[in-house]
């Protein structure tokens, strides 16, 4: 579960704790998919302190329904909204934010990869991507609405730490944890909640 924080890149873990305790006030209902997900959301948002613990619906993610419930004319359908050829393989690459690229105008990124084929970008980030050069090849997909048509529609997904593999999970397709800053990412911005051992495919 990817509970991360909006604070900027200064952050400190209490500041991020105490955010979290903060907007679990506001909290009437969480969902979550599974005892993994509940737990780490009790703990993050700090629910036992507020006597929300049992604010939790542990029913699944209703967003994830679509991921069982389509067809091949809809894949069909979404690769004809995007120009993508039928007979691509289409590769999704899903990076998540990091604390310390940040600038005035919200979280930046600084692509690790030398191309992709469907490329989206972690909400917080603010920063454009100019792909011109690779006309053709790669696909700026980060303003799209709906990432399942995107998990749908790609047959490998490589990401870093972001939260979208537990979703494209239950496509049953590759993944790949690209986690060219791992040492960084632990020991300087946010640690996880379980070692890379237990990922679902290789880093």
């Amino acid at each position: 579960c990817d509970v991360t924080a909006a604070g900027n890149a200064t952050s400190t873990v209490q500041e991020i704790y105490d955010e979290y305790t903060n907007e679990a006030k506001r909290i009437s209902l969480l969902v979550s998919p599974s005892d993994f997900t509940t737990s780490k959301l009790i703990s993050a948002f700090n629910l036992k302190s507020s006597g929300k613990e049992n604010c939790i619906i542990q029913k699944g993610y209703p967003r994830n329904d679509a991921l069982f419930n389509t067809d091949s004319k809809t894949v069909e359908n979404l690769k004809n909204t995007l120009n993508i050829p039928q007979n691509k393989i289409v590769v999704l690459y899903c990076p998540t934010f990091r604390d310390n690229q940040f600038s005035g105008s919200g979280y930046t990124l600084e692509p690790a990869v030398d191309f992709i084929i469907l490329f989206r970008a972690h909400y917080f980030i603010a920063n454009s991507f100019d792909f011109k050069k690779y006309s053709g090849y790669v696909l700026n997909v980060s303003e799209y609405d709906d990432i399942n048509d995107l998990y749908l529609i790609s047959d490998i997904l490589i990401t870093d730490y972001s939260s979208v593999f537990f979703d494209y999970a239950n496509l049953k397709r590759p993944m790949l944890f690209y986690h060219y800053d791992l040492e960084e990412y632990k020991n300087k911005m946010r640690d996880f909640y379980f070692g890379t051992a237990m990922l679902p495919g290789p880093v």
